[in-house]
């Protein structure tokens, strides 16, 4: 079964309809977990948008010996719903030595505040700067209280507009109504979370014309320069390693670490440490960019032209590279140039008001008292910001694609406010539907911890299921929970895990199109 959404999301980018015949889904994913959105169907749409570019992509660099022969077809990909919904909270899951590490937890600032005009804020100071930032601006102590008390005073959207315009993260909590009236909510509308276009006013590319094996890895060969940060984004290049690219993680030696989500994105990457503003380590990521085919960022608008690195300065250097940019908010917003993170969307976007929504309504219907039941609710997964990571591995997998069939160099767009918005468009569930488990057993996330006690989850799965993904140290044994995509031919492969921010050189390895997953278990376990 083909659901509506991957059809219309596939053919946006212009990717060819029949090859669409090549996957197959769950029949009625939802409702998957205690959430009003539809994450069955977002979850195994976004896992088989990218799986399935890989597999076209894989079959577009096969000789026309194979493809011609009588007895070849497509590989098949399959996703199962519930498994893309356990892969939604794979950072929840994945094990260090078979014990869980740390989950991300918010800096105590950081959470929603009543204004002088009734409107809710939300601060974000999970990173030094952003809270030493906002006690600044407030003028006052680290302290909760301190800080509450001095949002009593401030009015909502000027507040937010002032915290913005310092380089802060702060967001409005809206309801969906509030947020269609808006003229910021006009602005963002877009018709698919996913936008690429061909990048003009630089050397022209021709098509690709390199060939693989057919048991050869879709992505094998492929260099991927991954500047990205948190969960989002960098989950693009984890999927991309799963496929077989050579994905190297860039990162600064001066930005916070972030060791919750790194530990599991960097899961099949190589990962380096550059600074540039050092002008020696900076022609480095120069000359790296020149024998890159995807460069890939997820830092504030502007900042990367700044440096000589927007879209046309690195199809110059690279003609024929793939330049994808993942930004909070949509291309066509009021306020693309802004910074924020996937919590921040999901409160100005009105998720977690339409989650607090249906909650109340189920409390109301069973009698309940909800006088005391906040306006919001989070979703039980972090579901846009891992819709946002696999909607641009698609996109950069579909730009891939056009390089064979086109040629030229393509500019990849993603953002979480499109993506929220493309969530909330798939249509919600009613209270009955989520909540009311007297006529069906309601399939829930299994707990971190196994219980032998409670036997398999409900998901039909148990941890026990997690895949090895053998870190680079030695002493170190990681393990995660396994891609839901199932490629027929080449399955998605977890690789190694660097562990450390700065485990490699900065430089490519062989262009092989051979597995570069090989070549990285064939080396040692020093810096290389």
């Amino acid at each position: 079964m083909v659901n509506k959404p991957l059809q219309i999301v596939w053919s946006f980018v212009g990717l060819p309809p029949d090859h669409i015949e090549c996957i197959e889904l769950s029949n009625n994913p939802d409702p998957s977990i205690d959430s009003a959105f539809k994450i069955g169907t977002a979850a195994q749409t976004s896992v088989g948008l990218s799986a399935l570019a890989a597999a076209y992509f894989h079959h577009l660099r096969l000789p026309k010996e194979i493809t011609e022969s009588e007895d070849y077809y497509p590989q098949r990909v399959k996703v199962d719903s519930q498994k893309a919904v356990l892969e939604f909270s794979g950072e929840r899951y994945y094990t260090i030595n078979g014990k869980l590490p740390p989950t991300w937890i918010d800096d105590p600032i950081s959470d929603l505040y009543p204004t002088r005009n009734g409107r809710y804020v939300r601060l974000g100071c999970n990173f030094p700067h952003h809270k030493r930032g906002m006690l600044e601006m407030l003028g006052v102590p680290d302290n909760k209280e301190a800080v509450a008390a001095a949002m009593l005073e401030v009015d909502a959207h000027a507040f937010v507009e002032k915290a913005q315009a310092s380089s802060l993260c702060a967001a409005v909590l809206n309801d969906f109504d509030a947020v269609d009236m808006s003229a910021h909510g006009q602005s963002a509308a877009t018709f698919s979370p996913v936008r690429l276009t061909r990048i003009e006013g630089v050397p022209e590319a021709p098509p690709r014309s390199e060939q693989i094996g057919l048991d050869t890895r879709p992505l094998a060969g492929i260099r991927m320069l991954d500047m990205t940060r948190l969960l989002s984004a960098p989950l693009a290049g984890r999927t991309m390693a799963m496929h077989g690219a050579d994905v190297l993680y860039v990162t600064s030696p001066h930005l916070t670490a972030v060791p919750e989500y790194d530990q599991f994105t960097t899961m099949g990457k190589r990962t380096t440490q550059l600074d540039l503003d050092d002008s020696e380590q900076c022609k480095t990521l120069f000359d790296l960019v020149k024998d890159a085919d995807v460069f890939v960022q997820s830092y504030r608008p502007g900042s990367f032209p700044a440096r000589g690195l927007g879209p046309q300065d690195v199809a110059k250097m690279r003609p024929g590279i793939i330049y994808a940019a993942m930004g909070t908010f949509s291309h066509t917003s009021s306020w693309w140039f802004r910074k924020g993170f996937a919590r921040d969307i999901e409160i100005l976007s009105g998720h977690v008001c339409e989650e607090a929504r249906v909650y109340k309504e189920w409390l109301e219907l069973q009698g309940e008292d909800t006088s005391e039941v906040p306006e919001w609710r989070n979703t039980p997964v972090c579901a846009v910001a891992h819709l946002t990571g696999l909607f641009l591995t698609f996109g950069i997998i579909a730009a891939l694609c056009k390089t064979i069939t086109e040629g030229g160099s393509w500019e990849v767009h993603v953002s979480l406010e499109s993506v929220a918005l493309w969530m909330r468009n798939l249509g919600m569930l009613t209270a009955d539907e989520v909540y009311d488990e007297e006529d069906r057993d309601m399939p829930q996330l299994p707990p971190r911890e196994r219980d032998p006690a409670r036997g398999p989850s409900k998901f039909g799965l148990d941890l026990d299921d997690r895949v090895a993904a053998v870190s680079q140290k030695e002493w170190e044994f990681l393990s995660c929970v396994s891609h839901a995509a199932e490629l027929e031919l080449t399955p998605a492969i977890m690789g190694k895990a660097p562990v450390t921010y700065n485990a490699h050189k900065p430089r490519w390895l062989p262009r092989e199109t051979d597995d570069i997953a090989r070549v990285i278990d064939s080396m040692s376990n020093t810096r290389i």
